[in-house]
């Protein structure tokens, strides 16, 4: 380590990844401190995301800026979703994070729109089916209802004609309640 003593007011910029001259990776070998002017030397490497080129650096840090709302990005960029998606997809490969299946950036998978419909129309059917389900229960509730309102009416007729003892008649209309 070398600690330099001498403080001087530099105005800090952008470091640059690449040479000038030949356009290759360039290797950091001397850090700074902004605010006690330490240094620290040897060999550094920089990450992937400090070496990605313009434009997609830019666009990366967009993206980041925005959350990952590639809506805003088409907003603030003035392209369709498409474009800035497969820009974004671009960027994200210089960057060294090429798509996982294998597909350069870019390209669009033929049989995505089918395979998305297909999940959608399975997600609409198994929705549907619920609700059905929901229906049926509660139009099974409704029968059952009705048929123990059936059955109590019948129950206070016969209490009502004198062929049921009004014990009797009680202990069935305590039966007959509805449950809920």
């Amino acid at each position: 380590m070398c600690f330099n003593v001498v403080m001087e007011e530099q105005q800090t910029g952008i470091a640059p990844s690449h040479c000038p001259v030949c356009q290759g990776e360039l290797l950091v070998t001397r850090l700074q401190c902004g605010e006690c002017g330490t240094e620290v030397t040897g060999a550094f490497s920089l990450t992937r995301l400090a070496t990605l080129r313009e434009p997609h650096a830019s666009l990366l840090e967009m993206f980041l800026r925005v959350r990952g709302n590639v809506k805003e990005m088409e907003r603030e960029l003035g392209l369709s979703y498409p474009t800035v998606r497969a820009r974004l997809e671009e960027a994200l490969t210089a960057a060294g994070f090429p798509r996982e299946d294998g597909r350069p950036a870019g390209t669009d998978d033929p049989g995505w729109e089918a395979r998305f419909e297909a999940d959608l129309a399975q997600r609409i059917r198994a929705r549907v089916e619920e609700q059905l389900a929901s229906l049926n229960i509660s139009s099974q509730r409704v029968e059952r209802e009705s048929d123990l309102e059936r059955q109590r009416a019948e129950v206070l007729d016969r209490l009502e004609r004198g062929d049921l003892p009004a014990d009797e008649a009680a202990a069935l209309l305590r039966k007959l309640r509805p449950r809920r």
